[in-house]
C-alpha cells in the first residue's frame, strides 16, 4: 500500500474522491462534492498502525510526516488513551496494539460500547485531508456488524480559543463495501485534528477491516474549514435543554406519585442525551433531539398506575354498561333478558377488577357485542 501511493505521488496523479454528503450544515460545511485535488502525501491505516508500533518500541508514540502528526488511540474521543500494549514484526503482519478490551491490528480493528478504536491526525499546516477506502473485495479479512460505524470528528479552535470538537458525519459499517464507501474531505488550519472513529452501539465487541488512506493536499479555503466559531452557541444550547430535559426527568420520581418502572424509565431517555446532543450541528437538531427525548420521559409516565385515573376509568366504563343495560326493553326482548343481564353483570365485575384503566375500558368494548348479539337473535325470532 506504501508503494501504491508513492507511484501515485511520483506521478503528480490528482485524486478525486468522489463523495457527496447527504447534509450539509453551518457547522460542517466540509462533505460537499469534493472537488479534484493534487495529492501531495498520503499515509494509510496500516502504516500508522506499524509507526505507533514502532514509535512505542522506541519510547515515544505516534508518527508523523511533513504534513501530518498522527497516532491510534483507544477509549472515546472524550478520553482518548494511548496504547501501552504492542507487538512489534518491525512493520510485518505482526504489528498489534492492545486496549482494555480491543486490539488493532494489519487486519482488524474492534470496537465495544465504550472502547472504541480512534485514529487522531493533526495537521502540521494549512491544508485539506482527504480520506479514500479500499474495497472490501481487495482483502481476505472482512468482519462487520449492523451496529459498528464510522464516525468523523473535526476538532479545533475558535477564536475565542476554545477548542471544540465537531461530529461530521457517522455511517454504518457496510456489508462488502465498495472503495471509497467511507471518503471524506476536511479542511484543516494547522493545529485542527481529525477523528476517525470505529464503535459499536451496544455492548458486544464488534470487529472490522477497513484499510484507510488519509492523503494531503495543500488545497486550503479557510471558507470550507468547520465552523467552530459556531459551536458556544450551540454548546450553550445543548447545555440550556439537557438541563431542561434533566427538569422533566426528575420530576417523574416515586416522590411525586410515580412507579419506580416509570423513574427507571425517564432516567433510561435522559440518559442517552448527552450522546445525541453531542452529535448535533445545529440548535434546529438541538431543539429536535429535546423533543424526541421529552416525549420519551412523557410516555415513562404511562408505566405508572395512578389511581385516580384507574377510578375514573371504571366510573366511565360502569355508567356505559349501566346506559346499555337500561336502553334494553325487558318486555321486548324478555326470551334473552336474563341472559343479557347476566352479561351486564359479569362485565361490571371486571370492569371494577380491572388493574389499570386501558383494562378497565376494555370491558365495554368486550361485552357488548355479546349483548348485541342476543337482542338482535332475539329479533329476528331466535333464542340465540
Amino acid at each position: 500500500m506504501k508503494k501504491a501511493a508513492a507511484a501515485l505521488l511520483a506521478a503528480g496523479i490528482t485524486l478525486s474522491v468522489g463523495f457527496t454528503s447527504s447534509a450539509v450544515s453551518e457547522t460542517s460545511g466540509v462533505f460537499a462534492k469534493a472537488p479534484q485535488r493534487t495529492v501531495v502525501s498520503t499515509v494509510t491505516s496500516a502504516t500508522i498502525l506499524s509507526d505507533c508500533v514502532a514509535a512505542l518500541g522506541s519510547g515515544s508514540y505516534g508518527g508523523e510526516n511533513e504534513y501530518l502528526t498522527y497516532a491510534y488511540y483507544y477509549g472515546t474521543p472524550e478520553n482518548l488513551r494511548p496504547y501501552q500494549k504492542f507487538n512489534n514484526d518491525n512493520g510485518g503482519s505482526g504489528d498489534r496494539l492492545n486496549g482494555s478490551s480491543t486490539l488493532v491490528n494489519r487486519w482488524l480493528s474492534q470496537s465495544i460500547n465504550g472502547e472504541s478504536t480512534i485514529i487522531k491526525v493533526t495537521a502540521k499546516s494549512n491544508l485539506t485531508l482527504i480520506l479514500t477506502s479500499e474495497s472490501d473485495a481487495s482483502h481476505k479479512y472482512i468482519c462487520w456488524s449492523p451496529d459498528s460505524y464510522f464516525e468523523y470528528i473535526a476538532e479545533g479552535a475558535a477564536t475565542n480559543g476554545t477548542i471544540y470538537r465537531i461530529s461530521l458525519d457517522r455511517r454504518f459499517a457496510l456489508v462488502d463495501a465498495p472503495a471509497n464507501a467511507y471518503a471524506a474531505e476536511v479542511t484543516m488550519q494547522a493545529g485542527d485534528s481529525f477523528l476517525f472513529v470505529f464503535g459499536s452501539d451496544f455492548k458486544t465487541a464488534k470487529s472490522a477491516s477497513r484499510w484507510i488512506h488519509f492523503s494531503v493536499s495543500t488545497d486550503y479555503d479557510p471558507a470550507s474549514r468547520p465552523n467552530f466559531d459556531a459551536m458556544p452557541a450551540l454548546t450553550a444550547k445543548r447545555l440550556e435543554r439537557i438541563n431542561a430535559l434533566t427538569a422533566l426527568a426528575n420530576a417523574v420520581s416515586q416522590e411525586n406519585g410515580y412507579s419506580r418502572e416509570s423513574e427507571a424509565a425517564a432516567c433510561a431517555a435522559l440518559a442517552d442525551a448527552p450522546r445525541r446532543m453531542e452529535r448535533t450541528r445545529t440548535e434546529a437538531d438541538v431543539e429536535a433531539v429535546f423533543q424526541s427525548i421529552a416525549g420519551s420521559i412523557e410516555a415513562a409516565k404511562r408505566l405508572t398506575l395512578r389511581e385516580d385515573e384507574l377510578s375514573t376509568a371504571v366510573q366511565e366504563t360502569c355508567a356505559r354498561l349501566d346506559a346499555l343495560m337500561a336502553s334494553v326493553d325487558q318486555v321486548k326482548y324478555a326470551a334473552v333478558y336474563d341472559r343479557v343481564e347476566a352479561l351486564y353483570y359479569e362485565a361490571l365485575e371486571q370492569t371494577y377488577a380491572a388493574t389499570n384503566p386501558t383494562s378497565a375500558r376494555y370491558q365495554y368494548n368486550r361485552y357488548q357485542p355479546y349483548i348485541y348479539a342476543l337482542l338482535n337473535a332475539c329479533e329476528q325470532g331466535g333464542q340465540a
